[in-house]
């Protein structure tokens, strides 16, 4: 029987870190995404791994536990099987690694700040089985950039007024904060993200860092080429994402923020508040360009700045939602 597994992440960023901005609205975002995939899509509760950083959490969401969570999610797939991991919580956008290049890397934020990009990401999507679905639901900053190799379905949607009463919270922390910030802890004096990501975090270091902090990049900067221009064999190398291997519907744009935002006398981000709305408006299998296009109508009633994506194939944009 074909399964349905999930990995749910919540960060609020609870720390004594002033230089962090806290959110508020993230574990909510979670909680409520945890109710519809039992309620509303069928899935058991034990199947479903929750992460939050709730002072009541038995699993606090850094980089090496998400990590974790999800390869243990892709162990168990088999074909038919469903898998979606939701994330709620910072994005961040890490400049070129070279000089010559002009082409940032879009990230999620865990709580520790081990940072996972679209090469992590990569690395499991390319082991689904045939004929699994892997959907990835991004409520972060900079959320359209971090599953490459598909195609943006859905445009950006109507430019709208923007009708919230406060100005929303984006949910995104600057490269140089997160910079400063792994130097301090680290007691290292230099601003190489890659000396600082696998000194802090070793083996658990995001994948585009994984066999150093230069090489490890070749081949997205080289092709080809990246081997045997750094000695280092091809299958370190994160393999460039098949087509039609993962949905990402995203809370905006590479480009933009994803905020949230008191709604109703609760936060919550505003892409994640037009999941559960859409969803609600429309209790029939609905597909997931459908499903992206209604929340971009709520989205940007809310404010005009954000609009959520579809990445993907074209079969999976009229494939039916979970």
């Amino acid at each position: 029987m074909e399964a349905k597994l999930a990995v749910l992440v919540g960060c609020n960023y609870r720390t004594n870190n002033r230089k962090i901005r806290e959110l508020r609205g993230c574990v909510n975002d979670v909680r409520s995404m945890h109710q519809t995939l039992i309620t509303r899509f069928g899935f058991n509760p034990s199947t479903i791994e929750m992460m939050t950083d709730d002072p009541d959490s038995k699993k606090m969401p850094t980089g090496e536990k998400i990590k974790a969570a999800l390869e243990r999610m892709f162990d168990q797939a088999k074909p038919g099987d469903v898998l979606l991991f939701y994330f709620a919580g910072h994005g961040t956008k890490i400049p070129a690694i070279f000089p010559f290049t002009d082409k940032p890397e879009s990230a999620i934020v865990p709580l520790d700040l081990n940072f996972i990009t679209r090469a992590d990401f990569r690395k499991l999507v390319n082991r689904l089985p045939k004929g699994a679905t892997f959907m990835f639901l991004a409520d972060s900053c900079y959320s359209g950039g971090l599953m490459d190799q598909e195609k943006e379905q859905t445009g950006p949607g109507h430019r709208q007024i923007n009708q919230a009463g406060a100005e929303p919270i984006p949910r995104m922390i600057p490269f140089e904060t997160i910079l400063s910030q792994l130097s301090s802890m680290a007691g290292l004096n230099t601003l190489d993200i890659g000396v600082l990501m696998v000194n802090m975090f070793g083996a658990n270091a995001p994948a585009m860092f994984g066999a150093n902090a230069l090489g490890a990049n070749a081949p997205a900067m080289f092709g080809a080429n990246a081997p045997a221009m750094f000695g280092i064999p091809p299958n370190q190398f994160p393999q460039p994402l098949k087509h039609g291997h993962g949905v990402l519907i995203s809370g905006c744009e590479p480009n933009e923020n994803s905020c949230e935002g008191e709604i109703d006398g609760k936060f919550h981000g505003l892409f994640s508040y037009g999941v559960q709305k859409a969803l609600k408006e429309h209790p029939d299998p609905i597909t997931n360009k459908q499903l992206v296009l209604r929340i971009q109508q709520i989205v940007g009633k809310l404010y005009s700045k954000q609009h959520p994506c579809l990445y993907c194939s074209d079969k999976d944009a009229h494939a039916l939602f979970l």
